[in-house]
């Protein structure tokens, strides 16, 4: 399974992280910014070095920063990682889906728009891990892994090729019906399972994707040879 994590294992609570207002528009640039400041560095100057750093690092992960920054390692993944405690939030379906699947025996890869300790913080967030990694997921494919972003055909043909499994005999887990349907189906995969917490309907078959309103559906879709899609 390939596993989504913005929106499908963790989402936001009252601020977006990603959007304009933000410095390089991530929340956790912000926190970096005055983590700098704190050492030193002027505010707009900090920001710019913030900015700039992506011009050079073009498929950078939040390591980069720190260490390009000279950044205490310690106390600054601290402060990241109060702020993904404070502003995010878990879905416990999201959680159990992982646990049970894991248990069943399914390879589990988490594939994500966030660079790889961004994915392994909100890992952390939800239980499932910490910087070191997670027993629950083989491999965490991040921005700066897979070099871009799911929104691209070549982005989930990358993913394909770094696990070298055969697309047909992967489930894609998410809530995009866009990046975690359509376009991973162009690169010819074939069973999707998208959760969509708000119908009453618990299970929909959407002729080719199934839609759940809770991921604790899943396992049995997943592991019934009736809920196969392909």
């Amino acid at each position: 399974c390939f596993i989504d994590i913005d929106g499908t294992i963790t989402d936001d609570r009252d601020q977006c992280q990603i959007g304009p207002g933000h410095v390089l528009d991530n929340a956790v640039f912000d926190v970096l910014r005055d983590v700098m400041v704190d050492h030193g560095w002027d505010a707009d100057q900090a920001e710019r070095d913030i900015v700039a750093l992506p011009e050079k690092v073009p498929f950078w992960d939040y390591s980069d920063f720190i260490e390009t920054f000279q950044l205490p390692p310690a106390s600054t993944w601290e402060h990241i990682r109060v702020w993904h405690e404070r502003e995010l939030i878990v879905y416990q379906d999201a959680v159990n889906m992982i646990k049970h699947l894991h248990q069943a025996g399914l390879r589990l890869f988490i594939v994500s728009n966030n660079p790889r300790t961004g994915c392994l913080l909100k890992l952390q967030r939800a239980g499932l891990g910490d910087l070191e990694g997670s027993p629950w997921f083989e491999d965490i494919l991040g921005s700066n892994i897979l070099h871009g972003q799911k929104g691209s055909v070549d982005h989930w043909r990358r993913a394909q090729a770094h696990t070298r499994l055969d697309p047909e005999t992967v489930a894609v887990i998410g809530d995009n019906h866009k990046e975690d349907h359509e376009i991973p189906a162009r690169a010819g995969f074939r069973r999707f399972f998208i959760v969509d917490r708000r119908p009453n309907d618990p299970v929909r078959d959407g002729n080719g994707v199934w839609y759940v309103n809770s991921l604790e559906h899943v396992p049995g879709l997943a592991l019934d040879p009736a809920g196969s899609t392909s």
